[in-house]
């Protein structure tokens, strides 16, 4: 192996994982004393999963979800019997928000899951429409 692959492989083993699971840094999280005091209703969970799993329960649905998705998202969903159908997103990852808007009116959902794709918000005016 050339000194230029074994650099390249060595930066790739230290690199941040892109997607999947991330550990949540407990020692943060508990230096933030002032949080239950402000969020007093609030629960830590480990995961998306786990906070959608306890909204299940919340909210038992129907639940409109972004067609763009991965599985792992719906898992909780479907283990709680959750109905749920899907809202397309454009070549952006936004809603599009005609479709949805029919989606809405045609099901009345329980629940609409927004997802800001890759830290990019739903721009300020669709989520208000």
């Amino acid at each position: 192996m050339s000194a230029g692959v074994a650099g390249a492989e060595e930066r790739r083993t230290q690199s941040p994982p892109i997607g999947g699971v991330f550990e949540l840094d407990l020692a943060a999280v508990l230096e933030a004393q002032d949080a239950p005091a402000r969020f007093p209703e609030a629960q830590s969970v480990t995961s998306g999963r786990t906070a959608l799993a306890i909204l299940a329960e919340e909210v038992p649905g129907p639940w409109l979800l972004p067609a763009y998705l991965c599985d792992s998202v719906v898992q909780p969903l479907r283990r709680a019997g959750i109905p749920f159908d899907f809202y397309p997103v454009g070549v952006d990852l936004r809603p599009r928000l005609d479709e949805l808007e029919r989606s809405v009116e045609s099901q009345s959902p329980a629940a609409i899951l927004v997802v800001d794709y890759f830290g990019f918000p739903p721009a300020p005016e669709d989520a208000a429409r």
